[in-house]
């Protein structure tokens, strides 16, 4: 999105933005609520914010993510760039459930029962949804209907592959995945605990960090570097021997496609 502001002289309204995190928004004018909190309760609190800002008059709105939809009705004319379905909502709603404790299951119930209509409302009112790939455009489908379905394209994020490039195949491989449940790093450390002449290298960050690298904790080789710089990635792409990802019925999936354009 940053670069589409660039491209399009436009500005950028978001509810929380971390600078260390985030890419060079030099150049664009970024109007941050910076409501911060616990992440579900800052979520809701920025959709609330979202809903009643009064926003300048712009040509047209672009919107991305789930929370700040809730703008849309009075934004027009506009369009949604869709990741995903809010995934605890729907198709992932019984992998959360069976994941929390009690206490987590029942504030989950709660929030279903409350946002799933809400986040269906918001939804309806968008002129446009540009999605990420086929199979999320399945899930406006099956969780949307056929109006908001009519009204969707299939918009591939694009990257860059000439910035990446084969170098070797060297001695270690690599995972590049957010450190979320979802993508299941933990299966993956398991299975190189099992294994000590196979190197694993483990990059990001999230919100498993602690849990994962308790559970590699005296393995010699798994090793975590955090967060990288984007050169660092583009080496670690060029010179792994592969890359190895393990996500829940991913979006798109990027690393499968950043790995094919290093040779991997």
């Amino acid at each position: 999105m940053i670069n589409l502001a660039r491209s399009l002289k436009a500005d950028i309204y978001t509810g929380f933005i971390d600078k260390e995190k985030t890419f060079d928004t030099s150049g664009i004018k970024v109007f941050n609520f910076n409501i911060r909190g616990p992440q579900l309760y800052r979520n809701i609190r920025i959709s609330k914010k979202f809903a009643k800002f009064n926003f300048p008059r712009y040509d047209a709105y672009i919107f991305s993510g789930v929370w700040c939809i809730s703008a849309a009705e009075k934004c027009k004319p506009n369009m949604l760039y869709l990741h995903t379905p809010m995934r605890a909502l729907y198709d992932l709603k019984d992998h959360f459930l069976k994941k929390s404790n009690p206490a987590s299951r029942l504030a989950l119930k709660k929030f279903a029962s409350y946002w799933t209509p809400k986040d269906k409302m918001y939804m309806s009112k968008f002129d446009w949804v540009a999605a990420n790939s086929d199979n999320v455009r399945k899930r406006v489908m099956k969780y949307y209907g056929k109006p908001l379905y009519d009204k969707t394209s299939v918009v591939y994020t694009g990257i860059e592959t000439k910035k990446y490039r084969y170098v070797r195949s060297g001695d270690f491989y690599l995972s590049a995945a957010r450190l979320d449940p979802l993508k299941r790093i933990d299966m993956i450390i398991r299975a190189f605990k099992k294994t000590s002449d196979r190197k694993l290298i483990i990059v990001g960050s999230g919100s498993e960090e602690g849990k994962l690298k308790k559970l590699a904790k005296g393995c010699m080789n798994i090793e975590f570097l955090g967060s990288v710089s984007d050169a660092k990635l583009l080496e670690l792409y060029s010179t792994c021997k592969a890359t190895v990802a393990a996500n829940v019925d991913e979006d798109l999936g990027l690393i499968a496609i950043e790995s094919h354009a290093s040779g991997k």
